[in-house]
């Protein structure tokens, strides 16, 4: 009955120091709405630009260019629920 209680003990130290680790974590953030505004879509009717990729292959590497612009319509922006321009990167 020796080795069965050990691998009792044994068990019981892991759980324990599981525990201890998880105790320990910062706590979660928590998040809250300071604003709050009505939502309207954006229909997609506009292009952003011309993309543009580019693909190159050696035996040990595959290369992908691309300046991030889509390669369908996209909504206008800048617009009242987004502020930010869509442009090459």
């Amino acid at each position: 009955m020796p080795i069965p209680m050990k691998i009792t003990l044994l068990g019981s130290l892991c759980l324990g120091i599981g525990c201890a680790a998880i105790a320990q974590r910062p706590p979660l953030r928590e998040h809250t709405a300071t604003q709050s505004q009505v939502i309207v879509p954006v229909a997609a009717t506009e292009r952003a630009g011309t993309n543009v990729v580019a693909l190159t292959k050696t035996a040990t590497t595959r290369t992908i260019f691309a300046n991030g612009i889509p390669d369908h319509l996209g909504g206008a922006f800048p617009n009242p629920g987004n502020p930010n321009t869509i442009s090459e990167q």
